[in-house]
């Protein structure tokens, strides 16, 4: 059984190589060196001047859900979104000047949309990476930062180097 699905995967992979691939009509723009704020929402109307926009991914980071400063967004047709990336590219919006590059296509996760997408959508992320720590946390923060600096200390001895810093504990007094 096992070898008869080999042969089968095997002759798929065959077929797969010899089929034309098909053509895509739509045209990519990477756009980078995005101002803070210019977020999904502002990208397709910003781009929609130029034909329909079918799909926009601003890149944010898994930590926070801000912009990492790059998106893509994905046009109907490939001569709009040249067009769209020539008369783009240099703009200057917001103090930043946007650099905008046509690609035939693009990564298949490059379009997937994150779990933690924008900020507003997910307002308890938000409150709780901005809330402010309880003093017991912060307490036992810096306990721990403090243990850490002595065993550097110690080992610092250890290797006969003789350096004494006032670090963290000077922090404490």
């Amino acid at each position: 059984m096992v070898k008869l699905l080999n042969s089968r995967l095997e002759r798929f992979a065959k077929l797969k190589k010899l089929a034309p691939p098909a053509a895509s009509k739509s045209g990519y723009v990477y756009v980078s060196h995005m101002p803070e704020g210019f977020e999904e929402d502002a990208l397709r109307k910003f781009f929609w001047q130029f034909g329909k926009v079918v799909k926009v991914k601003v890149s944010r980071s898994k930590k926070t859900g801000r912009s990492k400063g790059y998106a893509f967004v994905e046009f109907l047709e490939k001569d709009v979104a040249k067009i769209a990336a020539e008369a783009m590219h240099g703009f200057l919006i917001f103090g930043k000047q946007l650099v905008c590059r046509y690609l035939d296509e693009v990564s298949k996760f490059a379009m997937v949309p994150c779990k933690k997408h924008i900020e507003s959508r997910y307002p308890a992320f938000k409150e709780r990476y901005n809330a402010k720590e309880e003093k017991e946390v912060t307490k036992q923060r810096v306990q721990k930062l403090v243990e850490n600096e002595e065993k550097l200390k110690e080992k610092l001895k250890e290797l006969g180097v003789d350096y004494d810093f006032p670090g963290y504990s000077a922090l404490l007094k």
